[in-house]
């Protein structure tokens, strides 16, 4: 039996990580860490918001599930921090999680419209988008414009491929700490 060495996991951890986890992310997970979030992040709503809305999309669009409660819940991992001195002021948010490749492309298209996008005009493609809302996975992509506006930030895709049908796919955010001072990046 290959057990984790968990002192090998800490002693490589960056100190400036507040939080990381893999696993379901079911109602109580969400509730537990966005409790945690608000509590560490200096009460920072931006990034309050932000987690709620990356961890239900993880909750509902992974493709790796697993039952809770009677309930398929999807799994994913999580991490927030701030990587080196060019963000000490600012959160970087991270999360992701299993898709199939198919829906990457389409993330990494919306993306690329988000992150070209002003605000007004991230507010009228919200707007666009929730009136052609046809199907439950829709909805990720108003989430992804609602945390590009909350975060006044460009979303990071990554993709690593994990086999010819699915992908992991993770997304960045830099969020700015509240009341950080020469915040420029």
């Amino acid at each position: 039996m290959n057990l984790t060495n968990l002192y090998q996991y800490y002693r490589n951890s960056d100190d400036k990580r507040l939080v990381a986890f893999k696993g379901p992310f079911d109602k109580y997970i969400i509730s537990a860490f966005a409790d945690f979030v608000f509590k560490y992040t200096e009460k920072n709503k931006k990034i309050f918001k932000t987690f709620i809305e990356l961890a239900q999309n993880v909750a509902h669009y992974s493709t790796e599930r697993k039952e809770t409660e009677g309930k398929s819940v999807g799994v994913g991992s999580l991490a927030i921090g701030s990587s080196d001195e060019i963000y000490e002021n600012f959160y970087v948010l991270s999360v992701g999680n299993k898709i199939k490749k198919s829906q990457f492309d389409i993330l990494n298209k919306k993306c690329e419209i988000i992150n070209n996008s002003s605000k007004e005009e991230l507010r009228a493609y919200k707007r666009k988008e929730r009136a052609l809302l046809h199907g439950a996975n829709d909805n990720a992509h108003i989430g992804l414009i609602m945390c590009s506006l909350i975060a006044n930030s460009e979303i990071e895709l990554v993709e690593d491929p994990l086999d010819k049908d699915h992908s992991f796919f993770t997304l960045n955010l830099i969020i700015e700490r509240k009341g950080a001072k020469n915040s420029e990046l």
